[in-house]
């Protein structure tokens, strides 16, 4: 984790970087969790298998959940979790309206932390930060942050 940690003032300086396996992406989600405080509206963009899901998985054992295993809902569109800080992890990939007409705009104005998958479908004006994941190959993910 120490290497992670040694990369998060990078991330904060240059805005991306490179890590090389998934442990790294979910041990990068974990600390996010950690700072969380709740109310944070967090959308991941990436293509398929690119790790949103791994680095979701890492910020809700950040954010001290433990009732998993924490998976992506894609045909569900979303699970909730309890932990220190709640998580309502939502899946956009098979979805293409507004969140609104579906009742799932209440997880943006909320006391935990949401995780938007696919968030790139969608304008949110809530989101207060994109976690972008592309597959750069031989297990290598670049990650930027805006």
């Amino acid at each position: 984790m120490s290497d992670v940690i040694r990369l998060i003032p990078r991330l904060k300086q240059e805005g991306s970087i490179l890590l090389n396996d998934a442990q790294a992406t979910f041990l990068l989600g974990k600390q996010i969790g950690m700072s969380a405080v709740g109310g944070e509206v967090i959308g991941l963009i990436g293509p398929l298998g690119a790790g949103k899901t791994v680095f979701i998985q890492g910020l809700a054992e950040g954010l001290g959940i433990t009732n998993g295993p924490i998976v992506s809902p894609t045909f569900v569109i979303m699970n909730l979790y309890q932990g220190r800080i709640p998580l309502c992890h939502i899946d956009l990939y098979r979805f293409d309206t507004p969140l609104e007409t579906i009742g799932l705009d209440e997880y943006l104005h909320w006391h935990g932390v949401t995780a938007i998958e696919w968030a790139d479908k969608v304008v949110i004006k809530e989101m207060g930060m994109i976690v972008e994941i592309l597959d750069v190959g031989e297990n290598q993910r670049r990650i930027t942050i805006r």
